[in-house]
Order: C-alpha cells, then sequence, then structure tokens
C-alpha cells in the first residue's frame, strides 16, 4: 500500500496535486512494488527549506530536496516492507530551475518528488557515483512516468 499527503506549504506557487500524487506511486511502485510506503509530500519556499537545511542539515543554503526517514526507528526486518518519510520540496526552485534547464515547472517538481522518494528508498547522491547512478534511475522513472523514450 502506498499512501502519500501532499502539503502545500507555499501558497505563491500551486501545485497539481493529482499528478503529483500518481508520480509519487508511480515512482514507489517502479522500485519497490510490494513494499508499504507512507510519504508525506510538503511543497514549501525557498526561504522554508533553507530554514529547514540549517536547523536539520547545518547547512545555510536552500536545496531543492530534503528527505527525512523515519526508518531506523524499525527492526531491521520490517524496513524491508515499511518505509515512512517526510520530503520537503522547494516549488520555487522548481520554477527557477524550470527557466535555467528550459522545461515546464511542473516537470521539476516531478523530478524533485522522484528524487526525494528515491532518497527514502535507500538511493544517495553524496559521492559522483552515487549521484550519476542516482540521476540515472530518477531519469529512467520520470521519462517512463511522462511517456517519453
Amino acid at each position: 500500500m502506498v499512501r502519500v499527503n501532499i502539503i502545500n506549504q507555499n501558497r505563491k506557487k500551486p501545485i497539481d496535486k493529482a499528478a503529483i500524487l500518481k508520480a509519487a506511486k508511480f515512482t514507489v511502485t517502479h522500485i519497490k512494488p510490494l513494499c508499504n510506503v507512507h510519504i508525506n509530500l510538503v511543497y514549501v519556499s525557498d526561504t522554508e527549506i533553507k530554514k529547514l537545511n540549517k536547523k536539520f542539515k547545518k547547512r545555510d543554503v536552500a536545496t531543492d530536496v530534503l528527505c527525512f526517514t523515519y526508518n531506523d526507528t524499525l527492526p531491521w526486518e520490517k524496513i524491508k516492507t515499511f518505509l515512512n518519510a517526510d520530503i520537503y520540496i522547494s516549488s520555487d526552485r522548481a520554477k527557477a530551475q524550470a527557466k535555467v534547464f528550459k522545461t515546464l515547472p511542473e516537470e521539476e517538481l516531478f523530478l524533485y518528488t522522484v528524487h526525494g522518494i528515491l532518497h527514502m528508498l535507500g538511493y544517495k547522491d553524496y559521492t559522483k557515483q552515487e549521484f550519476e547512478a542516482m540521476k540515472k534511475k530518477q531519469e529512467e522513472i520520470l521519462n517512463k512516468f511522462l511517456g517519453k523514450k
């Protein structure tokens, strides 16, 4: 079962909750089809994500995605079947990056949603190798979701 709550705290940037929900569920079922998942997707401003990043990650910058997983408190055998996370996404950053990459803001939001869920599922992007593997996986999922290639 995949349960997704979508919360838009950035009132200046509307989001298509139905499309985001589809992207989130598509991502989870593509990677872990038999997993029980509970995700809170929280869309915020650059200002808010910068505050969260400073408070919890000790980094004074606005990022596109912050993922907080709560699987550490579960016994290891349950982590394989139950995943829980709060994923914060900057909708301001999505709009700005869409201009840079000449994409639609909605596509950037889908990308950030997929990226955050991949973090929840254990993907990391700290090293160049991890970053490249994660980028490849998120592009694969996003292209399938959007019906490209």
